[in-house]
C-alpha cells in the first residue's frame, strides 16, 4: 500500500511488543503467580512476525508460512518448561441454517480446527520443528533471528 507500513516496520513493532510482554511476564512472576493466559488480537502479518520472533524462524521459513485467514486463531499451548508451542489454528465457520444470505439474519459461527498453512501453494502444514521455540530462552533482543 502507498505510504503503508513495511514488513520491516511491523517486525520492529513485533520485537518491541515481545520485549514488553516478556518483561510483564517476568514482573508478574516475581510479584506472585503469573498469568498463564494471554490474548493477542492482531492482523496476519503481525502474528506471523510475532511467531517468527518467538519461535526463532529464519526469514526463509517465515516466507513459507501463510497469513491466517480473517478471524483465524493461532493457539499456543504453554509447556511444562514455561515456553509456548504453536498447537493449532481455528477458523470461523457459519453454522448451517443460521442466517442464509438474503434473509436478513446474522449467521452464527462455530470455530473449527484448521491447518496452519505452509509452502508455496499452501499445500502443507507448518512443520513440527517450527512449532517449538528454537532456543531455550525466547528472543529478548532486537536482533533479527
Amino acid at each position: 500500500f502507498d505510504n503503508g507500513e513495511s514488513g520491516a516496520d511491523v517486525h520492529g513493532r513485533a520485537a518491541d511488543f515481545l520485549l514488553t510482554l516478556y518483561r510483564q511476564m517476568d514482573l508478574s512472576h516475581s510479584a506472585g503467580p503469573r498469568s498463564r493466559h494471554y490474548v493477542i488480537l492482531t492482523h496476519g502479518l503481525f502474528i506471523r512476525l510475532f511467531t517468527m520472533r518467538y519461535m526463532g524462524w529464519t526469514v526463509s521459513q517465515f516466507e513459507q508460512v501463510w497469513n491466517p485467514a480473517n478471524c483465524e486463531i493461532w493457539h499456543f499451548e504453554r509447556q511444562r518448561d514455561g515456553r509456548y508451542y504453536l498447537a493449532r489454528g481455528y477458523r470461523p465457520r457459519p453454522v448451517e441454517g443460521t442466517g442464509d444470505r438474503g434473509d436478513g439474519k446474522v449467521p452464527e459461527y462455530e470455530m473449527v480446527e484448521s491447518p496452519l498453512l505452509y509452502g508455496k501453494n499452501r499445500g502443507f502444514e507448518v512443520p513440527e520443528l517450527m512449532r517449538r521455540p528454537r532456543s531455550a530462552t525466547p528472543l529478548l533482543t532486537n536482533a533479527s533471528p
